[in-house]
């Protein structure tokens, strides 16, 4: 069979890139510029807060080893506990701001997509199917929902915190500093195997559901012409057919992002060796106090938790993008109709 022979590709709605579905969040976030403006500082001054407490752990032990009165541990202890609380108030707003802020843009790309899709040729819907466009304005929405209140703010506030703690590794002693950052290659490592494999993967899920939602809503449609030629057998099969394609793609899903999980700890692993034996080097070489010694490594360990939540919600976050591109995509086809028609 030739190449002009070959049965054409089924059509589809248009997806967006990730740098178009970027830059309509960019755009969305210029609208509201004091909302996003409270939000990154509030952001910024919570992880600063919890970073401060680990630093003044460190000027606690060079004061016991040094000697100092009791007066300056208490003094540092009232700080710390000053920076516990204000970080937790802080980092209380953060959440709420990055939750509204999330909100506000999911109800102008919902509104958006739905008016999309009801000005929407009904021509290109029959042509598409109606279970992709019913897939991007409920199944792809949902995801998004689940995303802006679960992956987003954990990956954004996560992210400022591992920025402000490795400023704050630095500050203590640059080659503590440079000893944690050797773990970053094999995060580099982690992501270069992840992050290409990852999006094609979430794509051909959202793909599945979006057949399975087809397959479903075909056989409900024309129940009636199912049931008078009996085509029951037939339409259960294809459903359960499709129905099976998403578990298996979700088992894939689940075992590659615990492959990735595990990088994520062998990289953990190779930092804080790293800064154990620098630390311990500077020690005996009298080139760095006790108490910068001991911060770096708790510093370098408290980067753990918001690094685990980032690559626990990776995979959320990973399908809220996928979810994105499609909504965003949606928004494309408006425009398109727009243009053919003027």
């Amino acid at each position: 069979m030739s190449v002009t022979d070959a049965p054409p590709a089924p059509a589809v709605l248009r997806t967006a890139t990730g740098r178009e579905a970027a830059r309509w969040v960019t755009a969305h976030c210029r609208e509201v510029p004091w909302l996003t403006t409270a939000t990154v500082l509030t952001t910024v001054a919570g992880a600063a807060l919890q970073v401060l407490p680990v630093l003044l752990l460190g000027r606690v032990v060079d004061a016991v080893a040094g000697g100092d009165s009791r007066s300056v541990l208490v003094t540092i202890g009232a700080l710390m506990v000053a920076a516990a609380l204000l970080g937790a108030a802080a980092t209380a707003v953060s959440t709420y701001l990055i939750g509204r802020l999330g909100a506000d843009l999911l109800a102008r790309l919902r509104e958006g997509a739905v008016r999309a899709v009801l000005a929407m040729p009904s021509a290109r819907v029959e042509q598409v199917g109606r279970g992709d466009v019913l897939s991007r304005v409920g199944d792809d929405v949902a995801v998004i929902s689940k995303g802006i209140r679960t992956a987003v703010p954990t990956v954004f506030s996560a992210g400022v915190l591992v920025a402000i703690a490795t400023v704050g590794m630095f500050g203590l002693d640059w080659r503590l500093g440079l000893a944690g950052a050797g773990a970053l290659p094999a995060y580099a490592l982690a992501l270069r195997w992840y992050l290409p494999r990852s999006a094609p993967l979430y794509r051909r899920q959202r793909v599945a559901q979006a057949d399975r939602a087809q397959a479903l809503i075909s056989g409900l449609n024309g129940i009636d012409t199912v049931r008078a030629y009996r085509l029951e057998d037939s339409f259960r099969e294809r459903v359960t057919h499709e129905s099976w394609r998403v578990r298996d793609l979700g088992i894939e899903v689940f075992r590659f992002f615990g492959r990735f999980v595990g990088r994520e700890n062998r990289a953990e692993f190779i930092g804080l060796t790293l800064i154990i034996v620098v630390g311990y080097a500077l020690l005996e070489a009298d080139a760095a106090t006790l108490g910068q010694v001991s911060a770096a490594p708790l510093l370098f360990h408290r980067l753990f938790t918001p690094l685990g939540a980032i690559m626990f919600t990776f995979d959320e976050a990973q399908k809220s993008g996928a979810s994105l591109t499609r909504l965003v995509g949606v928004l494309g086809e408006d425009a398109a109709d727009r243009l053919v028609g003027d």
